[in-house]
């Protein structure tokens, strides 16, 4: 009877652990399924607002450089501007701090720059104006900025909705 208990036992252990191991390859298939579905909703995002900004900004040149240097005269403006980035920021690195050797690593890498810029904002904001002026009065680095931010927007689309 001791023999045939643990033979019972045993099996029943066995059982239980397929359980768990197929429940955790289940749970972690999920866990996957939900980063790439954030991964896919922040390309999209991400992508869209790139590609439209950076097309506002070689559109209406003249008229949004007045207007980043309205802002940047004003200091209550600039903290707004600070929390909203680092609310931005925050977001998307809490929820996608994804470092793999694919596309998605652009959009943690995104989040971190809208990160450290908030918090730049916040406790340099005279630097930050004063490298802001420089760099809108350059041409140069003005269209290869927002060319960069272009191409960075229509990788972001493409792999969002190559993903979906």
């Amino acid at each position: 009877m001791n023999k045939m208990n643990a033979i019972a036992l045993n099996m029943q252990a066995s059982s239980i652990q397929i359980i768990i191991n197929s429940s955790t390859e289940k749970m972690n298939q999920k866990i996957g399924e939900l980063k790439m579905d954030i991964s896919i909703f922040l390309a999209k995002a991400i992508g869209f607002y790139y590609i439209i900004m950076s097309l506002s900004f070689f559109i209406k040149k003249r008229k949004l450089k007045l207007q980043i240097i309205n802002i940047m005269n004003n200091p209550a403006l600039m903290l707004v501007t600070s929390f909203i980035a680092l609310i931005m920021g925050i977001l998307i690195v809490v929820s996608h701090n994804i470092w793999t050797e694919d596309w998605r690593v652009i959009i943690t890498i995104v989040g971190w720059m809208v990160l450290i810029k908030g918090i730049n904002i916040i406790l340099f904001p005279e630097f930050l104006v004063n490298m802001s002026i420089k760099w809108i009065q350059n041409n140069i680095f003005y269209y290869t900025t927002f060319s960069f931010v272009f191409l960075i927007g229509t990788i972001l689309i493409y792999y969002g909705y190559a993903q979906s």
